[in-house]
């Protein structure tokens, strides 16, 4: 019987590791018209990086562009990269460590009830926060943010599924209305 409980809880943790965990949240300044927003373009650099070995920056930097790119495009925004783009578009990253703990409850109305137990696991939450600035004043007037479990061992492909699906739940209401 208790063979089973422990695989049974193996199973679980496993799950609750496995399941999506991607928020998103977003806010603009209210008096901004972004009708008037038709160009853009990338800030030179981000204002704050991973200080993690197992991150490759310039790959991760590759991701975010591809995915901003496409969904400003569809959405019939121009990159503009020489001139005076309408806004520019400048991202940060962080990864922070997350533990969770869970109950585990064996008690059963028709056998005997066993005090309940602890689970815990740990993981690595990425953030990711896209600012869109107006160009002329360098005035923030959109963020979007998103967190999500980073899992390392992801293939390329599903890394990138991982930040193109960010960037399209934060960036589906934009311009806002």
């Amino acid at each position: 019987m208790k063979m089973i409980q422990r695989f049974l809880l193996v199973i679980l943790i496993l799950g609750l590791i496995d399941c999506s965990t991607l928020s998103v949240n977003t806010k603009h300044e209210q008096s901004v018209s972004f009708s008037d927003l038709k160009t853009y373009d990338w800030m030179p650099t981000p204002q704050k990086l991973i200080d993690d070995p197992r991150v490759d920056w310039k790959l991760l930097e590759s991701r975010v562009h591809t995915a901003v790119d496409k969904e400003l495009s569809a959405k019939g925004f121009s990159r503009l990269t020489s001139g005076s783009p309408d806004f520019l578009v400048g991202y940060q990253a962080t990864l922070d460590k997350k533990v969770v703990t869970t109950s585990l409850d064996y008690s059963s109305r028709y056998r005997y009830t066993r005090p309940p137990g602890w689970a815990s696991f740990e993981y690595e939450e990425g953030t990711l926060i896209l600012d869109i600035v107006e160009s002329k004043t360098r005035k923030l007037i959109w963020q979007g943010t998103a967190r999500d479990e980073v899992g390392f061992s992801r293939s390329p492909e599903e890394k990138q599924e991982q930040i193109n699906e960010a960037v399209r739940l934060m960036l589906e209401n934009f311009p806002p209305t």
